[in-house]
Parts: structure tokens; sequence; C-alpha cells
């Protein structure tokens, strides 16, 4: 589906990228409100009586699922626009090497520590351990890509010129990807803009790999989203479940 993103979001009216938008958040939605029971009920069992009134009012309901609805939105929303923004072959390459290299940390890291946390709590944390893991090597990777393709340069101009020379180059059909397309390329061009003034002056390499992907750490959010979409997709095809303390055997 990112694929398809990719190519013709520019050319979808908006109701069609609406729909799209509604497919992306569906897993996404099913992943977070999956581990956030998963969470809170680690946390009743732990401070509340499991026969209070309070541990059942509290285990999670509508506002629990509005919060992670409105969450679910925004990365969907996040993941849309990044994918039609997505140019590189490596960055997509690194996406759906983050698929099974998610699985396989999971697996890997729920054996190494099956004797030291909780058997009813194990895969839950192992899969946030594996999220986060494999979210950082494919925001290295990203980083590494992109200063390897290279940037705009704007060593020159100022910044509103910088700014205005980025967001003429978005096209779209629908007036809102548009604007979040445009959005986007602000977001890029003050971050190139500012890294080519601060960067140089960092001196080693490895400070300045560091400095830049401070700059594009942005792009965790769509990474971020990508991890949330994999883990809900995994959930609804069953090859991944988080229970909570209740249902634990």
């Amino acid at each position: 589906m990112l694929l398809y993103i990719n190519i013709s979001a520019a050319h979808l009216p908006t109701p069609a990228l609406a729909a799209i938008w509604l497919a992306l958040w569906i897993p996404i939605a099913h992943g977070l409100w999956t581990r956030a029971r998963a969470h809170r009920s680690a946390w009743l069992s732990t401070y509340l009586h499991p026969d209070g009134r309070w541990h059942d009012r509290l285990s999670g309901g509508p506002v629990m699922a509005l919060v992670q609805g409105l969450l679910a939105g925004g990365f969907a929303l996040a993941l849309m626009v990044g994918a039609a923004r997505l140019e590189g072959v490596i960055e997509w390459r690194l996406l759906l090497t983050g698929l099974p290299l998610l699985v396989v940390l999971r697996a890997l890291i729920q054996r190494r520590l099956s004797d030291h946390v909780n058997p009813r709590l194990l895969d839950m944390f192992s899969w946030r351990i594996a999220m986060g893991t494999t979210g950082l090597l494919l925001l290295a990777g990203f980083t590494l890509s992109a200063l390897w393709r290279g940037q705009p340069d704007y060593s020159t101009i100022q910044l509103g010129e910088a700014i205005w020379r980025a967001i003429a180059e978005p096209e779209a059909k629908s007036d809102a990807l548009l604007g979040l397309l445009q959005l986007g390329a602000a977001k890029d061009a003050f971050g190139t803009w500012l890294g080519q003034r601060l960067i140089p002056s960092l001196g080693a390499p490895w400070f300045q790999f560091a400095g830049w992907s401070l700059l594009f750490a942005a792009n965790g959010l769509f990474i971020w989203a990508w991890m949330n979409l994999c883990s809900g997709l995994l959930g609804l095809v069953g090859e991944r479940r988080i229970p909570t303390l209740e249902t634990a055997q």
C-alpha cells in the first residue's frame, strides 16, 4: 500500500486519500489499543486490588480508546504523507527490511529474556524492545542514505528563500495533501538550511553524523508510524498477541 501511495497519491482526490488513511488507521489503532491495554493491566495489577471497583473502572474504556484512536490517526497521516514524499530506493529497501527484522529481533529478545522477565509480560516487553531497536536502526539508515544522496545547497541563501524553493516543488491533485507535502518540504528545508550552517563546525565525522541525526529526527515519526503499522498488522493476522495479566496463563 505504501508503494501505491508513493506512486499515485499526487493524482488521487481527497476522498480516495481519506480511504487510504482509514486503511492505515485500522491496524495502527489495533496495535496501539492492544499495547495500551497490556500496559494498563500491568500497572493496575501492581498498584490496585484485582477485585476492587477502581481496577475495573481504570482497565481501559472510551477515554483510552479515544486517545489511542487519535494517536493512530496521527501516525496514519504521517505514514501516508511520508510514503508520498519518499524518493530514495535505499529508503524503500530499509522499510521492507524492517518488518522481518522486527519479527526476528522480537524472537531473539524473547528467548534471551525468558529467564529474567515475568512470563506474563514477556511478549509485551520483547515487542517493545524490538520495535525501539528496529526503529533506531531504520532512523540511522535513513540518515546515512540522506547524507550519501546529498541535500540541496542552501548555504548561500536565507531561510525564507530556502523554504520558498522547497514548498514550490510538491504537486498534488488534493489540496489537503498538497498542504501536507509543502509542510513536510518546509520542515526538510529548515533542517537542511540549519545543518549546512552548524554541522561543519562540529569537526569529527561522527559528531557531524550525530548532528545530522538530530536534525533528521523528524523522520523518526514516519519510522515509528511504520513500526506501529507492522505491529498492528501482525496482531490482526494472528502472528502477534500481547496478553493482559488477567488473560495470561
